[in-house]
């Protein structure tokens, strides 16, 4: 992992902005498929919907990549934390935006705020890396609590339209 995120790290600007830019497009892509006809077991919704905390979770880490750096690591205090979590969300809005435009597919303001969230445990768990008192354990949790986050907003996503079926927009 050190590896890789030295490779990272070692981008140049332009790079990072590019690597941002080919993450939205295949975010539009996957957008861009129209829904499956059949209807889908509540295990694949969950799944499914969930997928959007990582989609999202490694955008925020690309555009951490952008932000300034302390000691050639991102400096990931509330504020910036605060900005990137805003751009995903914006991101988030467009994406689904788009999204509402492909037949069977609609908008969601639970994936939004699953993206959100995706996003935000992503920017912990860079912050943590670039700690220098980290140890396995305190990584393993925080990966525990991303895997947690993305299965619980899957299961909001998928479970709270069920319960409230004419809101259209959940």
């Amino acid at each position: 992992m050190a590896k890789l995120a030295g490779w990272l790290l070692a981008l140049p600007r332009p790079a990072a902005w590019g690597l941002c830019a080919a993450w939205c497009a295949l975010i539009t892509w996957s957008s861009s498929r129209p829904a499956s006809v059949q209807p889908s077991p509540w295990w694949w919704s969950i799944f499914t919907n969930g997928a959007h905390a990582p989609l999202f979770g490694l955008l925020a880490c690309w555009i951490a990549l952008l932000v300034p750096r302390e000691r050639g690591w991102p400096v990931l205090g509330a504020a910036t934390r605060l900005g990137v979590c805003a751009a995903i969300a914006l991101l988030g809005i467009a994406d689904e935006l788009h999204q509402s435009t492909v037949p069977g597919r609609d908008l969601s303001v639970l994936d939004v705020l699953t993206d959100v969230a995706g996003a935000a445990v992503s920017l912990e768990l860079v912050a943590h890396l670039g700690t220098p008192g980290r140890t396995a354990a305190s990584l393993g949790a925080r990966l525990a609590l991303a895997a947690a986050t993305s299965l619980a907003c899957g299961a909001l996503a998928t479970w709270v339209p069920v319960c409230f079926p004419g809101v259209g927009w959940f």
